[in-house]
């Protein structure tokens, strides 16, 4: 029970801390850009993911939603602006606080 709990706080502090992350390097690489907020419906996460990726100017298929609904980025064949774009608005936005996880890296 503890060590649930305890988990539980430790991801929620944890997402707060990757969230502000973000924020800073849009902030400091992306001024003006406007993260897009999630509307939470489940058929419009295509969508989302969709206009992220023009947003950052990635190719469109870069990011996927997976089965599991959570939101896949490859690692980037070497070092892209558009990936670390689509990573910090993906994780700027309000994915998080709807259930939605963004995976970076490894097998969707």
């Amino acid at each position: 029970m503890f060590s649930e709990s305890y988990n539980n706080a430790w991801q929620k502090e944890h997402s707060i801390y990757e969230r502000r992350l973000a924020m800073e390097w849009l902030a400091t690489n992306k001024p003006g850009l406007k993260v897009p907020k999630f509307s939470g419906a489940q058929a419009d996460l295509n969508a989302f993911v969709a206009e992220v990726e023009r947003l950052c100017n990635a190719p469109k298929g870069t990011a996927e939603v997976t089965d599991t609904s959570d939101v896949y980025l490859p690692w980037p064949q070497e070092p892209a602006d558009e990936a670390n774009c689509l990573y910090n608005v993906l994780t700027a936005s309000n994915l998080n606080e709807n259930g939605i996880e963004v995976e970076w890296g490894g097998v969707p």
